[in-house]
């Protein structure tokens, strides 16, 4: 596949994930927890599925598992950040089909369940990674402020004004929806530039 129908896939993926959530540094972290979570265990349920030889059955069991990951994971943060959850809402189904992407980007599976998690896993990893310097970016740019997950609230600490950087009004533009796709194409070419986005992937 070449590098600019991975960059397609990686930025949509990557978009799928910081867009419904909002700008902030531990909406960030439970999402893409939530993501690379889903990654793992998907590549466990397609060896286990290639392994019994019932692929015809695959479509249906991931769905399955996606959405019992889904819902077990937002209980789980019912209880240690009802806030969040709240704010939320249904958006921890888009990373989930990112997952997906991610996970039948390459559906070579490994003779090992490691091999095959470590491929799968390097992918969501890079992926991450941009994602949460987009959410640092818009957090400290877009609201002036580091916001942290804490049990049952976030732990939001205001930054000193800026010039021209944080708390300023026109970098508020990074904290909307537009904002982040301009930041993601950004941060994207500038990985592209200095050779860091498939870097990790020309010996695969």
């Amino acid at each position: 596949m070449t590098d600019y129908k991975k960059f397609l896939i990686y930025i949509g993926t990557t978009l799928a994930i910081v867009l419904p959530f909002p700008g902030r540094i531990a909406y960030g972290i439970f999402a893409l927890l939530h993501f690379n979570v889903s990654v793992v265990l998907l590549t466990l349920m397609f060896y286990a599925i290639n392994l019994l030889n019932v692929k015809f059955l695959r479509l249906g069991i991931c769905s399955l598992e996606l959405v019992a990951l889904t819902i077990l994971y937002k209980q789980l943060l019912v209880i240690f950040c009802p806030v969040a959850a709240l704010t939320i809402g249904f958006s921890f189904y888009l990373p989930a089909v990112s997952a997906v992407v991610i996970t039948i980007f390459n559906l070579r599976i490994k003779n090992s369940i490691k091999e095959s998690c470590l491929d799968k896993l390097k992918k969501s990893l890079s992926i991450s990674a941009f994602c949460f310097i987009i959410f640092v970016l818009r957090d400290i740019l877009g609201f002036g402020t580091i916001t942290l997950p804490n049990w049952q609230s976030l732990l939001v600490i205001k930054i000193p004004e800026i010039p021209f950087l944080a708390g300023n009004s026109f970098m508020s533009f990074f904290a909307t929806i537009p904002g982040c796709m301009v930041l993601t194409v950004l941060i994207f070419f500038a990985g592209l530039k200095l050779n860091v986005v498939f870097a990790g992937e020309k010996n695969a």
